[in-house]
C-alpha cells in the first residue's frame, strides 16, 4: 500500500486495476486483505507466500512476483475461479482466506493448509481458491480462522470446529464436527477467532463463551490461567448487567 519502509498516517485509498469498483467488505489475516465487491468478485492484496491471495502461483509468491514484482502483491486483484461463481461474503484468518458462493452457498478456501484448517481433506497449502468439501451440506454463516484453526458458524445457530490445532498442539481429524459442552443444546449468532482461542455469542441472551489457549486469562474464564478444551462463560465485573 504505501513504498518500501513508510507508514502512513492517514487512510490510503485502494487504486483498483479498473474503474468503478464498489466494495462491499474486507476482511484481514496477518498480512493480507480480502476484499468482497458489490457484484460478487473478490479481490486480494498483501502477502501471497502461504497462498492466501488466492491468484498467485507459489513460484512467483516466493520470488517477491518475478517480473511483475511487488505490484503483484500490493495492489489489489481479482482471484479468478472457473465458472466465475457470484460471492456473497468473505472471511480472512492468519494465513488463509475464505470465500462463499451464492451458488449452494458453496465455500472456497485458500493459502495456509498444514493442519487441515482450509477444510479440503489434505494437508497441501492451496495458492488458488479450492472448494473446501467439509463445509458441503450446509448454509454457513461465518467462518473465522486463528493462526491454526478453524470454527464456523451454521445457519442454524451450532458452532462447528476441528479443523487445524488445538490448544494441546495435536492436530485435528480434519473433520467439521458440533462443538460440545454448553453450547451442544445452544445456539449462537457469532464466532471469532483469535491466534490460538475462539470466542462465540449465544443467540438468546448474548451471553459469550472462549475455549482454547488460556495461559494469559485471555478466555475471560474468572482467575483460571488454564487452557480449555470445552467452551466455558466468560465474566467479569465489566460484563454484569450486559
Amino acid at each position: 500500500l504505501t513504498r518500501a519502509k513508510e507508514v502512513s498516517a492517514r487512510p490510503i485509498q485502494l487504486e483498483f486495476p479498473e474503474p468503478g469498483v464498489r466494495v462491499a467488505k474486507t476482511a484481514s489475516g496477518a498480512c493480507h486483505v480480502v476484499c468482497l465487491t458489490r457484484d460478487g468478485r473478490v479481490f486480494t492484496l498483501g502477502c501471497g507466500e502461504q497462498g492466501q491471495l488466492g491468484r498467485v502461483n507459489e513460484r512467483l509468491a516466493g520470488a517477491h512476483g518475478g517480473r511483475n514484482g511487488m505490484q503483484l502483491f500490493l495492489g489489489p486483484r481479482e482471484v479468478r475461479i472457473r465458472g466465475s461463481p457470484y460471492f456473497t461474503d468473505v472471511w480472512a484468518g492468519a494465513y488463509v482466506s475464505f470465500a462463499k458462493s451464492a451458488k449452494k452457498g458453496a465455500i472456497y478456501a485458500w493459502g495456509l493448509n498444514n493442519y487441515y484448517q482450509l477444510g479440503t481433506g489434505d494437508l497441501e497449502n492451496k495458492f488458488f481458491p479450492a472448494l473446501a468439501t467439509e463445509f458441503s451440506g450446509k448454509q454457513w454463516r461465518e467462518v473465522s480462522t486463528g493462526q491454526h484453526h478453524t470454527v464456523a458458524l451454521d445457519e442454524a445457530g451450532q458452532v462447528t470446529a476441528g479443523l487445524g490445532r488445538g490448544p494441546d498442539r495435536q492436530e485435528s481429524s480434519g473433520r467439521l464436527e458440533p462443538i460440545g459442552g454448553v453450547l451442544a443444546s445452544l445456539a449462537c449468532r457469532q464466532v471469532s477467532c483469535a491466534t490460538a482461542c475462539s470466542f462465540c455469542v449465544a443467540e438468546t441472551d448474548g451471553s459469550a463463551y472462549a475455549w482454547g489457549m488460556g495461559s494469559n486469562k485471555q478466555l475471560g474464564h474468572g482467575d483460571e490461567d488454564e487452557d480449555a478444551f470445552l467452551p466455558g462463560r466468560i465474566e467479569g465485573k465489566q460484563l454484569e448487567g450486559v
